[in-house]
C-alpha cells in the first residue's frame, strides 16, 4: 500500500498547490528502480519536507508542492512566481543523486524523472554522490 507524502506547510504568498509525481529509471529508462527514497528539501535549506518510496513501476505517491498563485506570473512586478525545490534520491545498489531542482507553479502537475547510476560490482570506485567522470555532485 502507498503512503502519502507528509503535508509541506506552505510559505507567505504560496496560496496554490503543484502536483508532483517522482519515476526513478535505471538502463536508459528502461527498468524502473522501485524502493528508492525520494526527500524533498526547500531549495538552499538542508532540512527535510517531506518523504515517499517509489513503488514497483518507480513511480512515488503524488507530492502536493505550495506555490504561489499562478497569476502571478502575469504580472511583472510581483515577486518570484514560482516556488524552488530539491529533491534527493537513494536506493541500494546505486548512487545517491542529490540537488534535483525542482520549480513549482501554482495550479500545475510534473514529473521528475530521475535516471539513477548503478554502483560498480563489488563496491564503490567513486565518492558517493560524484560522477564517474568527475563532473560534480549529481
Amino acid at each position: 500500500m502507498e503512503q502519502n507524502p507528509a503535508p509541506i506547510p506552505p510559505q507567505e504568498g504560496e496560496t496554490e498547490i503543484q502536483r508532483l509525481e517522482v519515476q526513478t529509471t535505471a538502463a536508459r529508462g528502461a527498468l524502473p528502480v522501485p524502493g528508492t527514497i525520494i526527500t524533498l528539501y526547500r531549495a538552499g535549506s538542508d532540512t527535510p519536507l517531506s518523504t515517499a518510496m517509489t513503488n514497483l513501476n518507480g513511480l512515488t505517491p503524488i507530492f502536493l508542492l505550495p506555490a504561489p498563485p499562478a497569476a502571478a506570473s502575469l504580472t511583472p512586478a510581483s515577486p518570484k512566481p514560482y516556488s524552488s525545490y530539491t529533491a534527493s534520491a537513494q536506493a541500494p545498489g546505486f548512487y545517491t543523486a542529490k540537488g534535483l531542482p525542482i520549480t513549482a507553479f501554482g495550479g500545475g502537475s510534473a514529473r521528475l524523472t530521475v535516471a539513477m547510476l548503478p554502483l560498480p560490482e563489488g563496491g564503490p570506485m567513486f565518492p558517493e554522490g560524484m560522477l564517474p567522470d568527475e563532473r560534480g555532485p549529481i
